[in-house]
């Protein structure tokens, strides 16, 4: 059975992710670095504090998600290492 946890995102996962996680083709404009902005955002722990969350399994983080809250809207971003 696979288990997976769910909990805050640390500086260092986040770092991670922005660092390694790299998607081929069409899907490469999910890589952090392609927009400046958002990689800033994805990297500052206030900004993340309550809202980003990552997925791991046994030590190894295996996707992450967002959950964002504006004027009485929710957004939910997801994402995963591809393997």
């Amino acid at each position: 059975m696979t288990m997976y946890q769910i909990g805050p995102m640390t500086q260092s996962q986040a770092e991670l992710i922005a660092n390694t996680w790299r998607y081929e083709g069409l899907y490469a404009f999910y890589d952090m670095d392609q927009d400046k902005e958002d990689l800033a955002e994805f990297l500052d722990p206030k900004a993340r504090e309550g809202n980003v969350f990552t997925v791991s399994q046994m030590e190894d983080v295996v996707g992450f998600c967002s959950i964002q809250t504006e004027n009485g809207e929710v957004e939910i971003g997801l994402a995963c290492v591809l393997i």
